[in-house]
């Protein structure tokens, strides 16, 4: 008996019936996981008719006709031309206008620098542009519109801008573009302009004819109805050399018969030399300085 060795029997379970169990459980399940299914798919169905229903009725609603379109900020553009470039009718429904692309359309005019369109429920849209102001004509071959940042915007009609001054002497690589900085040449020419816009300005901008830049000298105006025919103003300390041509005009409109001047240089830091005009060379000295 002590050798005697006790064997337990492992009991072997049953696989055929666990399947069953599972597949039964499985079974159970099934229905409830397609009626969640089903029940799911059909509101996203109901919703999306309802939109597509709810979408036609906007876009389609007298209630959001445009019954006024107003433009603002045109001075050289029409109103009609700015409606009819963003592609946007009295009548049309407020909600089926893209708005992004409208304002893309009207940037696209050469003489929109901004655009801004906006609907006002139930019945309006608004259109605002900002138009470019020319401030010159720049010589590069061609004739083209610069604008009041010193931006060139585009070709110019030369009998349409003949008011403008006209930038003599300057490249392209003179020049700044839409996303280029200031260049020494561009910067003194707009500084120039600028100083011209101010009331009671030594050399009104309606003055002057051509502005001629060279890389070395500077600028030199060319004026029409001025008391000096041309100015030399070389580069930088525009507005201190404006005060003193404005002090020596006013000096010379003190006599009795208001001196002309051929030229006026102002390039000097420590003086100015006046030529007078070849009118009064007989009564004057070739050239003064002061």
């Amino acid at each position: 008996m002590a050798n005697e060795r006790i064997i337990h029997k492992r009991t072997r379970e049953n696989r055929y019936k666990q399947a069953r169990q599972r597949a039964s459980a499985s079974g159970v399940r099934r229905p409830g996981t397609l009626v969640k299914f089903l029940s799911g798919a059909a509101a996203i169905v109901v919703m999306s008719l309802l939109f597509i229903f709810g979408h036609d009725w906007l876009t389609q609603c007298d209630y959001f006709r445009a019954e006024t379109v107003q433009v603002d900020g045109t001075r050289r553009l029409s109103d009609k031309q700015i409606m009819e470039t963003a592609k946007i009718t009295v009548g049309a429904n407020i909600l089926m206008i893209n708005l992004a692309t409208a304002r893309k359309r009207l940037l696209a005019l050469s003489w929109i620098a901004a655009a801004e369109i906006r609907r006002e429920f139930p019945d309006t849209i608004m259109i605002r542009v900002r138009e470019h102001n020319p401030m010159a004509v720049i010589d590069l071959g061609k004739p083209f519109l610069v604008n009041a940042r010193g931006e060139i915007f585009m070709e110019a009609q030369k009998e349409q801008f003949s008011d403008l001054p006209v930038i003599k002497g300057a490249d392209y690589q003179d020049w700044k573009t839409g996303e280029s900085g200031n260049t020494p040449v561009s910067e003194a020419v707009m500084s120039v302009l600028r100083l011209g816009g101010k009331s009671k300005s030594a050399v009104p901008v309606g003055r002057i004819d051509r502005i001629h830049v060279d890389p070395e000298l500077g600028v030199t105006l060319r004026t029409v109805g001025f008391p000096a025919a041309r100015i030399h103003l070389g580069y930088g300390a525009y507005a201190v050399k404006y005060r003193r041509l404005a002090k020596i005009l006013e000096y010379c409109g003190r006599n009795e018969t208001p001196r002309e001047f051929e030229e006026i240089d102002l390039g000097y830091p420590d003086r100015i030399v006046a030529s007078p005009a070849k009118a009064q060379t007989d009564q004057a000295k070739p050239q003064k300085e002061a």
